[in-house]
């Protein structure tokens, strides 16, 4: 690890492979009673994972995670408390610029 480094993080030949940071989101809403969740962010070479403090399921305590899988960048979400399998994947790939590197 070198001074360029973020902390909790790793680097393997020059490349950052784990990083996190903390957040706190408040209600945008003109009614709400000021009401904030903190959100840590972590990643690695697999996936971006949010956390909401006081959100997990019975399995895990990431409820979305932003991962590329089969060659197609894909949101996942686990909105059921009691269940292991995601109970949405979303596929971003038609959010995607074509040029013509990209282009099949």
């Amino acid at each position: 690890m070198n001074e360029n480094t973020p902390p909790n993080s790793v680097s393997v030949g020059g490349l950052v492979r784990k990083s996190s940071m903390l957040a706190y989101i408040h209600d945008e809403c003109d009614n709400s009673k000021g009401r904030q969740v903190e959100v840590k962010v972590k990643a690695d070479c697999r996936g971006i994972y949010i956390q909401a403090k006081g959100y997990k399921t019975d399995f895990d305590d990431t409820p979305i995670m932003l991962e590329i899988w089969n060659n197609e960048l894909r949101l996942i979400v686990w909105g059921e408390k009691d269940k292991e399998d995601p109970s949405q994947i979303i596929s971003l790939e038609n959010l995607r610029k074509k040029t013509k590197s990209t282009k099949k």
